[in-house]
């Protein structure tokens, strides 16, 4: 929790251009903590579109006290995938971090070889570089490892490989990709359960392929495996309903949904639904989606989910435009919060105070963060709350 709440004090110097107050929080962590707190400073430069300000802070994790050579370098093939992928920043910019990202990548040694340049080959695409997709489709392929026990892992790599081949256009290598991660379930003898979530993978997989009848196969063979585990079967049908959000088949995802006995995992999957509708900008379905999500909510057993369950509904209420619903779920949330048992009410306060920041409510979340007794529930709120005034205060200015 220290560490979370003093990376956000280092977001906050940050985003009020104040590199030195960065470094000087930075300078009273712990040295083991020091790499991560300069990676808190280059993710607050991307989103502010300050490329050349992200490479100098990579310069300073090499520089950093216990920054071995391998830690240093995955930080800067993640920084540099992240700027590449942002949208903070301009195509040039994202395209420079493209050429230093392949670059840095083609050198032996990144822990995440062949998922690396999976990522590399999508993010080529979406920037129009379909030629540096296909080289770094062919680079994922050259990394593949094959092992005498088959495992999760081997279809993992094959779906990352699938994925980037059809991101490429290599449509014909995508499908043998496919084949082998299914061949390679085939000869898996796991838990039906750790079965079930490997062939959610490969329905998602195939789904965002565009292969809708062998999603549609492959999710069907997750339910039928997850039905030998009934204490599996609902998280089975959450992942499903997750599968199928990026496609944006609402229908299919709530008729998933509709299918989950417990009201705790009803309640989770109708919320994502929610916000994923929000995100694509259906904000009347996604507020009934909401309505009903808080309904079931109400039935929920522990106040933990119930409150939580609040919380991300008031948020994606907030996003769609109805500021009075989201008041009215984080009313319901307090009013849950204070019936329950008192030394359930830090940790359930902290949500609350949490969502209040993220929804805009910021005195509202200062009155809340004063009501938690635990003083390490109450540093991340507050720090999200200096956060989200410092931001406040930038854009005033």
């Amino acid at each position: 929790m220290r560490n979370t709440a003093l990376s956000l004090t280092v977001r906050v110097h940050t985003l009020r251009g104040d590199l030195p107050g960065a470094l000087a929080a930075i300078d009273e962590a712990a040295e083991e903590d020091r790499c991560i707190l300069y990676v808190a400073i280059a993710h607050e430069q991307v989103s502010r579109g300050d490329l050349d300000g992200v490479l100098k802070t990579m310069g300073r994790i090499a520089g950093a006290p216990n920054s071995d050579h391998s830690f240093e370098r995955m930080c800067r093939l993640d920084l540099l995938e992240l700027a590449a992928s942002s949208k903070d920043l301009s195509k040039a910019q994202r395209l420079r971090a493209l050429d230093e990202l392949v670059s840095t990548a083609a050198a032996p040694g990144d822990l995440k070889g062949l998922f690396r340049w999976t990522q590399i080959a999508a993010i080529a695409a979406a920037l129009g570089d379909l030629q540096r997709a296909k080289s770094a489709a062919h680079a994922a392929q050259k990394q593949i490892r094959n092992s005498d026990q088959p495992s999760r892992f081997d279809v993992r790599q094959f779906l990352a490989l699938a994925a980037a081949q059809t991101e490429a256009g290599l449509i014909a290598e995508a499908r043998e990709s496919f084949d082998r991660a299914l061949a390679t379930v085939r000869h898996m003898d796991d838990d039906p359960a750790y079965l079930a979530d490997v062939m959610t993978e490969i329905g998602q997989s195939l789904l965002q392929a565009g292969k809708a009848t062998e999603a549609e196969s492959a999710f069907q063979a997750a339910i039928d495996l997850a039905a030998e585990r009934p204490d599996k079967y609902n998280y089975a049908l959450l992942e499903i309903v997750r599968a199928r959000l990026p496609t944006r088949d609402w229908q299919a995802a709530v008729e998933s949904a509709n299918k989950m006995p417990r009201q705790d995992y009803l309640a989770t999957a109708l919320a994502e639904i929610a916000q994923a509708q929000v995100d694509a900008g259906d904000r009347r379905l996604a507020i009934e989606t909401i309505r009903r999500a808080a309904e079931v909510a109400a039935d929920v057993p522990k106040v933990a989910d119930e409150v939580q369950t609040y919380g991300k509904l008031a948020q994606s209420a907030e996003l769609a435009g109805d500021s009075a619903l989201a008041d009215e779920l984080l009313q319901r949330a307090s009013q849950a919060a204070q019936a329950a048992d008192a030394p359930l009410h830090p940790a359930l306060f902290h949500v609350i105070a949490r969502t209040q920041v993220k929804t805009g409510r910021l005195s509202a979340a200062w009155e809340t963060i004063d009501r938690i007794a635990d003083p390490q529930l109450k540093s991340l709120p507050l720090a999200e709350l200096a956060l989200a005034l410092a931001k406040l205060q930038a854009e005033q200015e």
